[in-house]
């Protein structure tokens, strides 16, 4: 009766929502008779590391639940029977997963029965559409990103590899994305550390809420029951101009065990990633030769004597052609590193509660080529018109992401709940009628930063068009107000002569000191002055060099045929961001096994989200 009244009092304060989890269940007979085994015992192992187990029921039925996907194996054994393990079983992520087990009967007890799992053609428990992928099946891929290999999956689409995702036409912000039950945002977890990637298209179950687009949720690996460890190199370093560099290392093992089972474990995995190109074109690149970049920065002008006498500056590139350019088979100037370490440690409490500790940490910096036009710049990689003359001023974005896991779970019933009753004097046992009842308490916080700029000036705003200093004066504004003519000698004008402001301008012709001198991190940009200043001695023509300074991309000055932006460019933007996340949820889950048959699986929790930016 109490069990009953903490169900309905579970109903109320969670709200009942109901949706497929995580379970493996099946039948075990005997292989010659067809009989149910009655009471066998059925343990799971991850990674040798024992999980749990439990009993079969009177029909030879077991039901693991509220376990975490991934490949596990399945060790069936009974008393006069062969012990027979099944390795490589796979437990897909929101599926109640079916293993059925024949065995035989044995002289040897000792004798252990080893076969490989045979994924089945049918998936009974498939309501969802979409893809799932094993961890042998993702290092047998030839992408290792999460969202080039989740783009593999029918439905799924990336306009590049490994960039952002529509799922079905949806826009890639509609793509959710989860980690070990918790919703994450920003660059998950290396190809290394996933035991299992699930792609959901269609049919997204009720424990992800309300999602228009669609679902990558990960699954990381565990620890193992014996020390063990991995090392990865791949280069192409001495094969193409993108120098892709990787070296990925991972530890696992136990740090505590008893009775020959791990208690507490850990896995630890680093991976760090170099490339010198991050997305290799389509079509060639052309890019200035060396020595014509070092004449055009020392000359970026060149004066044209109009008819009239004046003098017209125009860009020094302009009278380039083909033969001042290389033409390249990648991108220069778009370095990329990556840095990811992750940790998890696995602690048994006892054989019905676990808790488990995840860490994971991001450093990238990425340099890009930005998209100009005539009023922003734009950090989409385009650029076109910055990539000839320019590149090597790329800017850079960097981004930071640290993220914290907490699970902790108790399984209230294991096995079938095998119960006793008195019937007629003679005890008799039957099923319960409530099963497998556990619960899941889950907590997730993750902090990220961002900041994209200029590498040579950062966060110092006043460098980005700082050129140098001018030698300026503050000359009186002197305002003349004729107001007649003296009819007497010396016969002059008769003005009232004031004084009405102060005019701070440029002076040109001072020969101790100079009008300008060049000055700051932006040494180009000072050419430019001195080459305008030079050309003509009307002060005005300063304030044209200031449209310079200020990074002006359609500017007549710093443009090539307002196409190509000219040597020197500043990228004149930078921002930060910073932003956390706050995740819990707490839910329940048991198994309704009514005397007239049949099984059914319900579950129910809260789910709670803050996101500050």
């Amino acid at each position: 009766m109490v069990r009953y009244l903490l169900l309905t009092c579970g109903f109320l304060l969670f709200g009942s929502t109901m949706f497929a989890q995580t379970s493996l269940g099946g039948k075990i007979i005997e292989q010659d008779s067809g009989e149910p085994v009655i009471y066998g015992s059925v343990s799971l192992y991850k990674n040798d590391v024992f999980i749990t187990g439990v009993e079969t029921d009177f029909d030879g039925i077991y039901s693991f639940t509220n376990i975490d996907p991934g490949t596990y194996a399945v060790e069936v054994s009974y008393v006069g029977f062969s012990t027979k393990r099944i390795n490589t079983v796979q437990v897909l992520a929101d599926k109640a997963n079916t293993l059925n087990v024949e065995m035989s009967a044995g002289i040897d007890l000792q004798e252990i029965v080893i076969v490989d799992y045979v994924v089945p053609l049918v998936e009974q428990d498939n309501t969802t559409q979409g893809a799932t992928l094993t961890s042998t099946e993702i290092r047998q891929r030839p992408v290792r990103s999460v969202n080039a290999l989740a783009a593999t999956t029918a439905g799924v689409a990336s306009a590049d590899e490994g960039g952002a995702l529509n799922i079905r036409g949806s826009r890639s912000n509609a793509t959710n994305y989860y980690l070990d039950g918790i919703r994450i945002s920003g660059r998950a977890i290396p190809q290394q550390d996933i035991d299992q990637l699930q792609v959901i298209t269609g049919g997204v179950p009720a424990i992800y809420g309300d999602v228009t687009g669609g679902i990558i949720s990960l699954t990381s690996k565990g620890p193992s029951s014996k020390f063990s460890g991995g090392l990865e190199v791949e280069t192409s370093q001495f094969f193409d101009n993108y120098n892709y560099n990787l070296g990925a290392l991972n530890l696992s093992g136990p740090i505590i065990k008893k009775n020959g089972t791990s208690i507490l474990g850990y896995r630890i995995s680093a991976q760090y990633l170099s490339q010198d190109d991050d997305d290799p074109p389509a079509l060639n690149r052309q890019l200035i030769k060396p020595e014509e970049l070092a004449k055009l920065e020392a000359s970026p002008l060149t004066q044209i004597v109009n008819q009239d006498g004046s003098i017209t500056n125009v860009p020094s590139a302009a009278f380039l052609n083909d033969s001042h350019v290389d033409v390249l088979d990648y991108n220069p100037y778009e370095e990329r590193e990556n840095l990811d370490l992750t940790g998890k440690l696995d602690l048994r409490i006892s054989d019905a509660i676990d808790l488990s500790i995840t860490g994971t940490y991001n450093d990238e910096s990425n340099r890009f080529t930005p998209t100009t036009n005539a009023t922003s710049f734009a950090p989409d990689g385009g650029g076109l018109s910055w990539r000839v003359y320019n590149n090597y001023n790329n800017p850079t974005a960097t981004d930071n992401r640290y993220r914290g896991n907490f699970r902790f779970r108790h399984r209230i019933g294991a096995g079938n709940n095998l119960q006793g009753e008195d019937d007629g004097g003679e005890k008799a046992t039957k099923a319960a009628l409530i099963q497998n009842a556990s619960y899941t308490i889950q907590a997730g916080y993750e902090y990220h930063t961002s900041e994209v700029g200029d590498p040579r000036h950062g966060k110092n705003f006043f460098d980005y068009g700082y050129v140098g200093n001018f030698n300026v004066e503050w000359r009186p504004q002197i305002n003349v107000d004729i107001i007649g003519q003296d009819t007497l000698p010396p016969f002059g004008l008769i003005a009232n002569v004031s004084q009405t402001d102060w005019t701070e301008t440029f002076v040109l012709d001072d020969e101790n000191q100079p009008a300008f001198q060049a000055a700051g991190n932006n040494p180009i940009l000072g050419t430019y002055v001195n080459q305008v200043l030079d050309s003509n001695n009307n002060p005005n023509l300063s304030l044209e060099a200031l449209d310079i300074i200020n990074g002006r991309v359609n500017s007549s000055l710093n443009s090539i045929y307002s196409f190509y932006t000219n040597v020197g460019s500043v990228y004149n933007s930078y921002n930060k961001n910073q932003d956390d996340q706050i995740t819990a949820n707490i839910n329940g889950s048991f198994e309704l096994v009514p005397s007239s048959g049949g099984r059914h699986n319900i579950q129910f929790g809260f789910w709670y989200e803050q996101r500050k930016f």
